[in-house]
């Protein structure tokens, strides 16, 4: 016998016992479980709480002829909403999450579309520019034969296709006083000393440079669609290399812009895929028919022990359970509001359940 739970004489306790309840059900209602409160019976505790509904009492005997007392109760349709809540809200937030993201992305493509087509004109006409300083530069270059026949253009052509400016409020401001010093830009021949590649450079060369920073580098500031750093560190060892290297560059500029496109297709499909497998797991792991059952044993001496409860459900076709021991019959002590339930209800569900809900949030 359960020395927590007591028999109160029926003339203490008639006053909670049904007419019409049986011998085996008026000694279960009509008992105390002192573990958890002294200060009402359990069939009141049972028939006023407030956590699960429509409650029957009904017995029967064991196969050793003993009275077993059942107590089953359905979870209210509130209770039904918020364990159903509970269940999804793990997948609901990976997969929603996953499309807001992938929704930022498209989003993102979409501007960069835009702008790239709102900048077409601006771009070519940039890449022009650019290659027809390079071609500026080569005939800068060719004029002095002393130079050309002894140095290489490469370090002429890299040096103007990075040169840095910073902007100012009137334009661009450079210092230009380096660009030629030889030792700055790698400069060197056995035929040519340091002050004559410095002295032709700055005749020759220069004037190149400061054109390139007056009509290129302005266009190229405007351009928000491409980022020009670190793109020609390296622009080849001539020129006809150089102007080359520059139309891929901007080829594939319009390439990848194109591409872009394909990107937006890539999320959209993921996006349906996403909400197919949103709207599957909510069928998949709808909760249904959620009951509490508790068991009663009447011993042959009148005296009650509480066997074991459960909480049994339905989900995806199947029925389950949960079993539990003494910790199920404290939820009808409590005071619940219309909108609350006890959350072990909701945990039990949700741990045996772990897998299909993991899969389900991908």
């Amino acid at each position: 016998m359960n020395m927590n739970i007591k028999y109160i004489l029926p003339l203490v306790s008639s006053f909670i016992i049904s007419g019409c309840d049986s011998d085996g059900i008026s000694k279960v209602k009509s008992s105390i479980d002192y573990s958890i409160d002294d200060s009402m019976t359990i069939g009141k505790a049972f028939d006023t709480r407030s956590d699960c509904i429509n409650g029957t009492w009904s017995e029967e005997e064991d196969s050793r002829g003993r009275t077993v007392v059942t107590y089953t109760c359905d979870i209210s349709e509130t209770g039904m909403k918020i364990i159903n809540s509970e269940i999804i809200k793990g997948p609901e937030s990976s997969l929603t999450g996953s499309i807001k993201n992938n929704n930022m992305e498209i989003d993102n493509i979409n501007k960069s579309i835009e702008m790239y087509k709102q900048q077409a004109s601006l771009i070519e006409q940039t890449r022009k520019l650019m290659i027809e300083h390079v071609r500026k530069l080569e005939n800068a270059f060719n004029e002095d034969p002393k130079i050309s026949n002894n140095i290489n253009i490469e370090p002429y052509l890299n040096k103007m296709l990075n040169i840095e400016c910073h902007q100012r409020n009137e334009g661009y401001s450079c210092t230009t006083d380096e660009e030629c010093r030889p030792y700055m830009n790698g400069l060197f021949s056995p035929n040519v000393s340091y002050d004559y590649l410095e002295e032709s450079c700055q005749k020759h060369i220069l004037p190149v440079y400061q054109s390139y920073i007056k009509n290129v580098l302005p266009l190229k500031s405007k351009i928000k669609a491409i980022s020009f750093t670190g793109m020609f560190n390296y622009c080849g060892r001539s020129s006809e290399e150089c102007i080359k290297l520059i139309d891929d560059k901007f080829n594939g500029f319009s390439s990848y812009n194109q591409k872009q496109t394909q990107k937006i297709s890539f999320y959209e499909d993921l996006n349906t895929r996403k909400n197919k497998t949103l709207n599957e797991c909510k069928k998949i792991l709808n909760i249904s028919d959620v009951k509490l059952k508790y068991y009663w044993r009447v011993t042959d001496t009148g005296g009650v022990d509480y066997l074991s409860g459960e909480l049994t459900y339905r989900i995806n076709g199947e029925n389950k359970s949960v079993a539990y021991n003494n910790n199920l019959v404290k939820y009808a002590y409590v005071n619940y509001t219309e909108k609350q339930i006890p959350s072990d209800y909701v945990n039990s569900i949700l741990n045996q359940n772990y897998e299909t809900i993991k899969n389900c949030s991908y």
